[in-house]
């Protein structure tokens, strides 16, 4: 059984599949998320300390299930970095969760390769957080963080990107086309991040 589910795991991690071709985001290809537990369920959860002036106007694009839009963190020099995106959530909330992104299918420059993902229980004071390897494939495909646990009380989630494929050893720039927080079932822990 122990080894049967390595190799599923093996399978699922080797997955490339374009999400344009497949028709968005199917969540019954990981049996460790939850369907129906999404955390992000409407665009007033959603904010960015840095949203470009002409492609970070709809931070909304991140849920509405189209991986054909995207918002764009600023390009334009004015904004510091690092640059990030905050969910808050709609009550505090504790368990295993894992981050669901979709990469732009428009663009092959700025594809987010490393994020880090912090939190916080005040909007305020958040934790160091932890650095994940997205690896990047293609253009259209979502990514899904290895799970990690929220402590008792969290409030915020913030995804904050450290590096891309262009090169840009700050990473302040990148852009993304969706961005979801599921429930993850608690006995399940992934090491990598998982590719679709």
């Amino acid at each position: 059984m122990k080894k049967f589910y390595f190799l599923v795991m093996f399978v699922l991690s080797s997955l490339t599949l374009s999400a344009q071709e497949e028709g968005g985001f199917d969540i019954s290809l990981y049996d460790y998320l939850l369907p129906g537990t999404e955390l992000i369920t409407d665009a007033w959860q959603l904010s960015s300390n840095a949203s470009d002036e002409q492609e970070g106007l709809h931070i909304e694009y991140l849920i509405d299930g189209d991986i054909n839009t995207f918002w764009h963190s600023d390009w334009h020099g004015k904004v510091p970095r690092p640059h990030y995106i905050t969910v808050e959530l709609a009550e505090p909330t504790e368990g295993y969760v894992a981050v669901v992104t979709g990469r732009r299918t428009s663009s092959n420059t700025c594809q987010y390769t490393d994020l880090i993902i912090k939190t916080s229980t005040d909007g305020v004071t958040y934790t160091e957080g932890e650095l994940y390897d997205m690896p990047y494939n293609n253009v259209g495909e979502y990514v899904v963080t290895p799970s990690f646990y929220l402590p008792e009380g969290t409030k915020y989630v913030r995804v904050q990107f450290h590096d891309n494929n262009t090169q840009d050893p700050s990473g302040g720039v990148f852009h993304m086309a969706e961005l979801q927080i599921y429930r993850v079932d608690g006995v399940y822990a992934n090491e990598q991040a998982i590719n679709q």
